[in-house]
């Protein structure tokens, strides 16, 4: 994404929050959020750090880590994310989901502002959606790294955090 008229591709945001900032994706690349509880968690393969869900094996990685972005704290907040797109499946723990958002030209005109992002890592810019910052992922270069990144365990969460439903 380089620019306001690309957004115009986009039918939606999913917003999300890791370590107290704000990032999105587009909805259309978002399979499913799961509530983080033991019946989902139960679609673990404990050593491998997948997740099955609807037959699809889900690779859970350690967001928190990718994006330097602190521990990994789990509450009754946070959401399993799971990824579909690129040729990709995977997934991560989000500590919330924030809000959906839809796109319009009206929208994107009156209340969006894009800042493309100057590095090469996973973020491809930056939305300011009146005067709120919200980094973009770039689930493309996700993917090219994704046989790179470390998985998260379901024993690297702590189970008191875990709702029982």
């Amino acid at each position: 994404m380089s620019n306001k008229d690309s957004l115009l591709s986009i039918e939606g945001l999913l917003i999300f929050n890791i370590d107290g900032k704000e990032y999105c994706s587009d909805i259309s690349d978002i399979s499913v959020v799961l509530k983080l509880n033991k019946e989902n968690l139960q679609c673990f393969q404990h050593e491998k750090g997948i997740l099955v869900f609807q037959n699809r094996k889900y690779k859970i990685i350690d967001i928190h880590e990718m994006l330097k972005a602190g521990y990994n704290k789990v509450t009754s907040n946070s959401k399993i994310i799971l990824f579909s797109a690129y040729n990709a499946h995977f997934g991560f723990i989000a500590n919330r989901v924030v809000e959906i958002i839809t796109i319009d030209s009206d929208f994107i005109e009156d209340f969006i502002e894009f800042v493309p992002s100057t590095n090469d890592g996973f973020i491809s810019g930056e939305l300011i959606i009146q005067s709120r910052k919200i980094l973009f992922l770039d689930f493309k270069r996700f993917n090219k790294d994704l046989k790179n990144f470390n998985t998260l365990k379901v024993t690297d969460l702590p189970e008191e955090e875990i709702e029982t439903t």
